[in-house]
């Protein structure tokens, strides 16, 4: 677990982004290993995420802002069409504790399984709502409730059937079969009417450049 001090962190200090990356040979040893462990990718980082946090934080125990991507097509057929961010937000109830989770598989096993509950729970209510009932109770309007926000799209493209015993709805995605495909490249001419016609459904052609 990384130990820091966290009284070394003082108010008005400079903050800086960080930024790192795997050698693609580590990062496909590090897949393997998470499927063959039952993990997504994407838990791994999270699990990592967690272990960073609560070795800064007063208490192993605490509540993370998690970014949740879906599209559900029960509530309208056409929703597949939609361009846009369609996130919401779930809130996961973190135990870091060496005695809840004394491994780091332990915790990302420990993490996944309850992300997979609260995605359950967020059909009902989501982590905004959530949110914005605790300043309601308290009294506390714009604070911010769960600061920390973790998201990823790692394996967006991935079947997640390679790595899940049932496949689960709010998990499938979308294999990329063009990964290794050619690139090609081609001219087609379009006359204003023909784009006029193709940009119908998002308010027409305003101008052409």
């Amino acid at each position: 677990m990384l130990q820091g001090s966290r009284h070394s962190v003082e108010m008005g200090a400079s903050i800086s982004r960080i930024s790192g990356g795997l050698p693609a040979p580590q990062w496909q040893a590090l897949r393997r290993t998470a499927a063959f462990k039952g993990l997504t990718p994407t838990s791994v980082l999270f699990a990592a995420y967690v272990h960073v946090l609560a070795g800064w934080s007063a208490s192993p125990h605490f509540t993370l802002n998690c970014a949740f991507f879906s599209r559900d097509e029960s509530l309208d057929a056409e929703v597949g069409r939609l361009v846009g961010n369609l996130a919401g937000t779930i809130l996961v109830d973190v135990d870091a504790s060496a005695q809840s989770t004394p491994s780091f598989e332990a915790l990302a096993k420990a993490l996944q399984a309850r992300v997979l509950a609260t995605m359950e729970h967020s059909k009902c209510t989501s982590g905004a709502d959530v949110m914005g009932r605790l300043n309601r109770r308290d009294d506390t309007p714009g604070r911010a409730v769960a600061p920390f926000v973790f998201a990823s799209a790692l394996g967006a493209t991935e079947p997640s059937g390679e790595v899940w015993r049932t496949q689960l709805p709010y998990l499938a995605s979308v294999p990329d079969h063009d990964a290794q495909s050619p690139v090609h490249r081609w001219t087609k001419t379009f006359d204003r009417h023909q784009l006029q016609a193709a940009f119908r459904e998002t308010g027409g052609l305003q101008a052409v450049d």
